[in-house]
């Protein structure tokens, strides 16, 4: 029963505290504070010049969300359905024809400021200004301007979206004529008294221009001495053409279609389309184009490639015309010189043809053998990747391909790290030479220290080559063949005594000097990759194992090499010189000897019968196992007649 009492006074307990924290939150909210009670100073920066009316009223949240539990400035919606809550009339101009980029991606915030600007409709910047962020001024403004851009652009152009071309307020024709009257006399004169209704831009610049009455910077000619009688005749006060328009411009420009060694002719000449390419009254365009050559060309010739890594300069600044021309040439397709010549126009000619020595078909003008003329996937306009577009030629390189150790450069396809591509002073078009090192040392740079305190000579002088291979071998490291077979070229005195000798040693009898030896020097003798007698022990590890508790054979500490040949010899275990004759070089057989012995000479190499001659527990450096009459020195259960 008292279990269950406790039970209903915590139920009721927790529904007080829900109780309590409801009443709360009802006070909080009560008096919850605005959002400029906190952000004074938001407050007074947002309320110069022209201030967007949410703002104005405070109202701070009719485009934000409150803080809530996580801080931070939440808009209530994204851009631009935010803004359309209140500017229903912009967002009706959304289905039109024609609509402003930063309309139709939905960035409000392109143009306008959110809280306040200086300027008119909260815009960035002032009038014409705000308009010249994305539109290149230059172009728009030149010596004579128009009046309405004078006034702003707004005059002819919404700037949120329209029925019409240019995003302008209404048809082209309407609106010229909304302020030229064509009909007065001083209209008619400057026509040439043609009845000049419509179709105002084909001569004349909207926005500005360098010539006099707002004309295109390139006029037709018969425009110019007001010969339209050329191209044209009235009829019933109409304007006509004198037949069609691409049959006119054969009756003038006769060279063009009729000039002699042209092999190849561009497409639209060939068909009589000048109309194609080319404006008939004016342009901004040299030539009378109908728009800039990057733009022309491109309605035709396919589009540059997606991704492109490189693009040539005159691609890139539309010049088309800076290798190609535009009617007819002998060259295909339609170039200015022969293939051989063209790209010397730019790249200076004897930075391909002066080396000591030369790609082939770099000095020959080949240029299209390794790259493409507009635009490649792949780095310097190169056609492939430059591995693939190397090896093209370069077969035995491409059969060193599969071999066991590659040239990092070379196994990355990086042949340009190491080789100039069209000319150099040092042999196989290399960027350095390969004397003294000097073009490993680019990128093995750690080397040059190491060389000056090197003692191998290939390695101090530089002579990488004499080992490794530039770009690939069968063998670790790039070397151009096993250590051992590398070392003979120039040890030929080891070579010749391991060939005569009965006993080899190991690492000598696979050829792997590196065992021992380091290939590029060190300070020890011999450039050992340690002293002796450790360095031994990397193989030898028996030798010292009674060292530390027992007696070691002191030769033995000192050098291996006092009783051992480190290469090959004619005794067993590498020793110098016959068992035999070893020991006996320390070890005079003396009175003293013979004592030890119990007055028995030994038989010639029979030493190493009873004592280690490295180290052993026993005294003498005696075997630690030994036979026991041998032991307790008694030789003659044995030995009948000898010793005790």
């Amino acid at each position: 029963m008292r279990i269950i009492d406790n039970r209903l006074a915590c139920i009721l307990l927790l529904l007080a505290i829900l109780l309590s924290s409801c009443v709360s939150g009802q006070t909080q909210k009560s008096v919850r504070k605005k959002c400029l009670d906190c952000h004074q100073d938001m407050a007074a920066a947002y309320s110069e010049g022209v201030v967007h009316t949410p703002v104005l009223k405070k109202n701070c949240e009719a485009c934000h969300l409150p803080h809530g539990i996580i801080g931070g400035v939440y808009l209530r919606n994204e851009q631009p359905t935010l803004c359309f809550r209140c500017h229903k009339d912009i967002s009706t101009l959304i289905p039109k024809q024609f609509v402003h980029q930063p309309v139709k991606k939905g960035q409000c915030s392109d143009c306008h400021e959110a809280h306040n600007s200086p300027f008119e409709n909260l815009l960035k910047a002032e009038g014409n200004d705000s308009c010249f962020a994305c539109h290149e001024e230059s172009e728009i403004i030149k010596k004579n301007i128009h009046s309405p851009l004078q006034k702003g652009c707004n005059t002819c152009h919404n700037s949120h979206g329209s029925d019409y071309q240019s995003l302008l307020i209404s048809n082209i024709d309407t609106l010229c004529s909304s302020c030229h009257t064509n009909n007065d006399k001083l209209f008619i004169a400057s026509h040439y008294n043609y009845p000049v209704q419509s179709k105002c831009t084909l001569c004349h610049s909207p926005h500005s221009s360098d010539g006099q009455a707002l004309l295109k910077t390139y006029v037709h000619e018969p425009i110019i001495k007001g010969e339209c009688n050329v191209c044209h005749k009235i009829n019933e006060q109409k304007i006509l053409l004198n037949g069609p328009a691409d049959t006119l411009c054969q009756s003038c420009h006769k060279m063009e279609f009729q000039e002699e060694n042209q092999d190849f002719y561009h497409a639209p000449l060939q068909e009589g389309s000048c109309t194609t390419c080319h404006d008939v009254h004016a342009s901004e365009f040299i030539n009378i184009m109908q728009t800039a050559p990057e733009k022309l060309c491109l309605n035709c010739h396919t589009s540059l490639k997606e991704g492109a890594a490189s693009m040539h300069q005159p691609v890139v600044q539309g010049e088309c015309l800076s290798c190609h021309l535009g009617h007819s040439s002998p060259e295909k397709p339609l170039l200015k010189k022969k293939r051989d010549e063209i790209c010397f126009q730019c790249h200076q000619k004897d930075n391909f043809t002066t080396g000591k020595t030369q790609h082939s078909h770099a000095s020959k003008g080949e240029c299209l053998t390794c790259h493409v003329p507009h635009d490649s996937t792949n780095k310097k306009l190169l056609r492939e990747p430059e591995i693939v577009l190397c090896l093209e030629c370069h077969t035995k390189e491409n059969d060193e391909m599969s071999r066991l150790s590659l040239h990092n450069p070379f196994a990355k396809g990086n042949c340009s790290s190491c080789h100039n591509p069209h000319q150099a002073d040092a042999i196989s078009l290399l960027k350095k030479s390969t004397e003294n090192g000097e073009i490993c040392l680019d990128c093995h740079k750690t080397m040059k220290t190491k060389m000056e305190e090197g003692t191998h000579q290939p390695f101090t002088e530089g002579n990488c080559m004499s080992c490794h291979s530039p770009h690939s071998a069968d063998f670790p490291l790039v070397l151009k063949a096993k250590t051992g077979e590398l070392c003979f070229v120039c040890h030929t005195e080891s070579k010749e005594l391991i060939e005569k000798s009965p006993f080899v040693h190991q690492p000598i009898e696979l050829l792997n000097c590196s065992a021992c030896h380091l290939a590029h020097g060190s300070p020890l003798q011999y450039h050992l990759i340690k002293e002796q007698p450790l360095l031994c022990f990397s193989c030898h590890k028996d030798v010292s194992k009674y060292w530390q508790d027992g007696l070691a054979h002191k030769p033995a500490t000192e050098r291996c090499s006092n009783c051992h040949s480190p290469h090959a010899a004619k005794n067993s275990s590498l020793l110098n010189v016959d068992v035999a004759q070893l020991c006996t070089r320390c070890h005079e057989q003396n009175d003293t000897f013979l004592a030890s012995h119990r007055q028995i000479q030994p038989s010639p190499g029979s030493c190493t019968q009873c004592h280690d001659a490295h180290g052993s527990l026993q005294k003498a450096l005696l075997f630690p196992v030994t036979h026991t009459p041998f032991a307790e020195g008694k030789c003659r259960p044995c030995h009948p007649g000898r010793g005790n």
